[in-house]
């Protein structure tokens, strides 16, 4: 059982501002809680405009205090929304909100399949796609949908972006940092991708003054979505990848209590019979606001991978 309050997360990384300076908003439930959705309270600023089109996910959004006017910028439709008034974007819509005054908002976000924009489309049987698994049609024998791996394209960088968005345990970097990284660095890093929807993706480059040394800049996958240990294969295909290349050492750092991601790296280590040595690379204090600190995890070097 998990007993929060949005008191206790204040000005941690559970609470979010807008680089844009029109909203906030204190993420009390998260990914990380492992339950399939987060839930957030959102205030919104007076006098303010906000733009938002979430492609991936489904929101659900109850207003608590103040009033907007509510814009669908797909259809123009205009509504007035007030306390006890709820708005469910079940099509992806793009909207905007304009309040005259302080506006709170609770909302409630389930990840959900990424769907072009244009006119809305059937909602498929459920039985026909649930999160990785297809059915087959006549036998009803179940095929597990296996991901495809290539280099990312900067037209992923917005899919890039919204994975990390919603992984509370990454640092978040704006839309136009991913677009120049799938520009520059494709080479070095990878997208997984499920019915040409990507799921999951790494980043990653070697370092200009240790040319043998491949660092791990990011990793972030889909939550439920239906594939086994993606973040494993992610990081094994990109290491063997830079193993390829020349790298004798991997590289990553993390926080202390991302137990997940130094899962993987430790069963990356055994996999290539390389040790892992750890330090503190950069301590939290060097960066502004509460930041943990970053643990270098240096894996090598490299031997032929013990399959």
């Amino acid at each position: 059982m998990i007993v929060r309050s949005f008191k206790d997360i204040e000005n941690t990384d559970r609470h979010v501002r807008a680089a844009t300076g029109t909203w906030e908003s204190k993420r009390i439930v998260l990914a990380r809680e492992g339950v399939g959705f987060s839930l957030h309270e959102t205030t919104v600023y007076a006098g303010t405009e906000t733009s938002m089109w979430y492609a991936n996910h489904i929101e659900a959004v109850l207003c608590v205090e103040g009033e907007t006017e509510l814009t669908n910028d797909e259809t123009g439709e205009k509504h007035l929304i007030t306390p006890g008034t709820m708005y469910l974007l079940d099509g992806h819509e793009k909207h905007t909100l304009r309040p005259p005054g302080r506006l709170a908002l609770r909302l409630r976000v389930r990840p959900a399949r990424h769907r072009a924009r244009g006119p809305r489309r059937r909602r498929c049987p459920p039985a026909a796609h649930r999160g990785g698994r297809v059915t087959a049609p006549a036998s009803g024998t179940a095929v597990r949908a296996r991901p495809r791996y290539r280099t990312p394209r900067v037209e992923d960088a917005p899919a890039l972006w919204e994975m990390v968005d919603q992984a509370d345990a990454l640092d978040n970097n704006s839309p136009y940092y991913y677009a120049l990284w799938c520009r520059d660095f494709a080479a070095t890093s990878l997208v997984a991708t499920l019915d040409d929807e990507v799921i999951g993706f790494l980043t990653g480059y070697f370092r200009p003054d240790e040319p043998d040394t491949y660092l791990v800049w990011q990793e972030a996958v889909r939550p439920r979505h239906g594939i086994p240990m993606l973040g494993v294969q992610l990081f094994e295909r990109a290491a063997d990848r830079a193993v390829e290349r020349g790298a004798a050492f991997i590289e990553a750092t993390v926080s202390a209590d991302n137990k997940a991601i130094i899962m993987v790296l430790k069963k990356v280590a055994k996999r290539y019979a390389a040790e892992v040595d750890t330090r503190v690379l950069f301590p939290g204090d060097l960066f502004p606001g509460e930041h943990h600190d970053e643990v270098l995890y240096r894996i090598g070097p490299l031997a032929p991978r013990a399959d």
